[in-house]
């Protein structure tokens, strides 16, 4: 796979997983997640602006709320039941979903490469709000 410097606007990102702990309001494994105004993490939805420039990663684990979870803030992260397409673009969707597709109306955040079907290397950019 081929990438150009245009694919990372900040620097080849480290394939090397860096991960952080946070708080769940109730996540799913392989969920874009964003920080929420009491701190915990929720899946992301790009149709919602307040979640702009609050993606933190994607969680590792399924947590109910309440119950601390592990969540990949960079680097590359498998999850067997995605289906990208590599080398494609990867964005914040709904629902904590990825897309290769940006939104059109929310806000548009790329959050990655797909390195095959189940891999997607991370490195989290700036939200661009869109409205709608």
């Amino acid at each position: 796979m081929t990438h150009t410097l245009h694919d990372y606007p900040f620097g080849p990102p480290s394939t090397k997983p860096e991960n952080k702990r946070y708080i769940s309001a109730g996540v799913n494994e392989g969920q874009v997640v964003y920080l929420d105004r009491r701190n915990t993490v929720a899946a992301a939805n790009a149709l919602n602006e307040t979640h702009a420039g609050r993606v933190v990663g994607i969680a590792l684990e399924t947590r109910s709320g309440g119950k601390s979870i592990e969540v990949a803030i960079s680097g590359s992260v498998t999850h067997a039941k995605w289906k990208l397409t590599p080398g494609a673009k990867c964005f914040v969707s709904s629902g904590g979903m990825i897309s290769h597709d940006p939104p059109s109306v929310g806000f548009v955040q790329r959050i990655g490469v797909a390195e095959n079907e189940q891999t997607i290397l991370l490195q989290i950019g700036e939200p661009v709000v869109l409205g709608g």
